[in-house]
């Protein structure tokens, strides 16, 4: 009996600790939040009708106040006012978004279009025909799905575009309806403008010389700065077919002008010189997109040049830049100021092939002329010295060994006295980089300001191949406009009669006179 009762004892305690529950303080949800709203939809969702009624007691009184909004009044004459107000659910309910009323759509580039979807459901027990108050025709929301009827306990989506056409903050409202109730949508967005900017600041990126169907990849980003995701479309000059079809007709790779030709000559094979990507995506608000760049040319020519568009979410404005390239058949190259205006500016049909004919001989080895002109003045009774730059590179290589340039000036002593200096003799260039050599005339204090100063200097480039250069220097003083007319007519006599020689001497003329020739020749088209 006794252990009985310790057990029912027991017993008894732990159901008294079981029925103890504790309270915890539940502090109330902040209006509009998502618990807030949460809450809401679920109350509306379970809600049961309601018919609520009010008798109100109005009493009638006549006569003037005693006092101040007091007046006697007769019981009996009092009028009794009932009001009903029944309580029922809505049919259409806000699903999606927590239950939220209002739609927003965020910041959003000018001319981007973006939409947003809401989840509407029937809670009644019949179908619903919804329908939709009018949005502003100018404005930039849309309604872009039509409404059809719901089915009890169905859902409908529908689907908000926004679109902004200015930089400002857009608001709207729309209604939707049914037989019995209403659901208001708030719909807003602000329109800004975009900030993507390139990660290089010149209006030319370099893609370097490359050998001839080599290839070479450099990379650039573009930085968004916004505080919105954003996208970008990438388009070349080159793509479109009627762009190409102009400048071919142009002849840009013998007539290049900067300021007027953005395409370059393309690959004889029919491919793409540069290659972009990606072409298109998104950037992430405060993000980067790194874009690569192909370059791969498959003869050579210094012209390579393409014009690069990007579209930045649908803008109007576009970024843009220009891709340059150099294309080589070795790997050793040299480059003058003036070697390309001595085809745009020649007065003789065809140079080149002028100068082909000076030396025919078979066993000579053969030399790439080299154009230097220098421009000197007289001033407060000394010569000035004039300067110009002659780069020498070194191709970038991607297959095969890669291997160092070497250039040798030679000889040096027959240009220096005639006023001529070149400050590097002898150097190494290493892979894909390049060499300023410096050509500097100082006319000595003899010098006949009506003449002409002409000399040449061998170079010698050693990469995969041995090449041989003919640097051809002329140095004049530069006078006035009258003067250096007369001086060119003087000098183009001198050609005809110097070409008609060495036409004739053919193969049996020295070494020294076709050095004076080639001389004479660019004197002229200079000129």
């Amino acid at each position: 009996t006794k252990n009985k009762g310790k057990i029912d004892g027991n017993t008894t305690n732990a159901s008294k600790r079981k029925s103890e529950v504790q309270i915890t303080d539940i502090s109330p949800a902040i209006e509009n939040s998502n618990d807030w709203c949460l809450a809401k939809l679920s109350m509306m969702k379970s809600f049961n009708p309601s018919l609520n009624s009010f008798l109100i007691p109005c009493y009638v009184a006549s006569g003037i106040c005693d006092k101040p909004n007091v007046l006697k009044y007769d019981i009996a004459n009092t009028l009794y006012l009932q009001v009903n107000c029944p309580v029922v659910c809505p049919e259409l309910i806000l699903l999606s978004d927590y239950g939220q009323t209002t739609l927003d759509f965020g910041a959003i580039s000018v001319g981007q279009r973006t939409t947003k979807t809401v989840l509407l459901q029937n809670v009644s027990d019949k179908t619903i025909d919804l329908h939709s108050s009018y949005l502003n025709t100018e404005g930039p929301f849309r309604l872009t799905n039509a409404l059809r009827s719901i089915e009890p306990n169905g859902t409908q989506a529908i689907k908000f575009s926004f679109q902004p056409n200015a930089i400002t903050e857009f608001l709207e409202t729309i209604e939707l309806t049914t037989m019995s109730s209403k659901l208001h949508l708030c719909l807003k967005g602000n329109g800004v403008k975009p900030n993507v900017q390139l990660s290089f600041d010149t209006n030319i990126f370099s893609m370097g010389c490359v050998l001839a169907k080599d290839r070479v990849e450099k990379t650039f980003q573009l930085q968004n700065h916004s505080d919105m995701q954003v996208t970008f479309k990438i388009d070349l000059l080159s793509l479109s077919m009627n762009n190409r079809y102009k400048e071919n007709n142009q002849n840009v790779w013998t007539n290049f002008n900067d300021d007027k030709h953005f395409l370059g000559p393309q690959n004889l094979s029919g491919r793409s010189v540069f290659d972009l990507s990606p072409m298109e995506g998104v950037i992430q608000a405060g993000g980067k997109k790194t874009i690569s760049i192909i370059f791969s040319p498959d003869h050579e020519s210094d012209y390579f040049s393409d014009l690069v568009q990007i579209t930045i979410s649908d803008q109007p404005t576009k970024l843009e830049f220009r891709v340059r390239g150099s294309g080589r058949q070795s790997t050793m190259y040299v480059k003058s100021i003036d070697q390309s205006n001595v085809l745009q500016k020649s007065l003789l049909p065809n140079i080149e092939n002028i100068l082909q004919t000076i030396s025919n001989d078979p066993t000579e080895r053969i030399q790439t002329n080299i154009l230097v002109v220098l421009r000197s003045q007289y001033i407060n009774g000394k010569y000035i010295q004039a300067e110009k730059e002659v780069i020498i590179g070194c191709s970038t290589v991607t297959i095969g060994p890669k291997k160092n340039g070497d250039f040798t000036f030679d000889p040096t002593k027959e240009i220096n006295q005639f006023g001529f200096n070149v400050d590097i003799t002898k150097s190494t260039v290493e892979v894909g980089t390049e060499k300023i050599v410096k050509v500097t005339w100082l006319p000595p204090a003899n010098f006949e300001a009506n003449e002409t100063s002409r000399t040449s200097i061998g170079l010698t480039t050693k990469g995969d191949v041995i090449k041989y250069w003919k640097l051809i220097i002329i140095g004049y003083i530069e006078t006035s406009p009258d003067k250096r007319s007369s001086r060119t007519t003087k000098r183009t006599g001198t050609i005809s009669r110097t070409s008609a020689v060495q036409t004739r001497t053919g193969r049996g003329g020295n070494e020294e006179n076709q050095k004076v020739s080639n001389s004479t020749v660019f004197v002229g088209t200079t000129l």
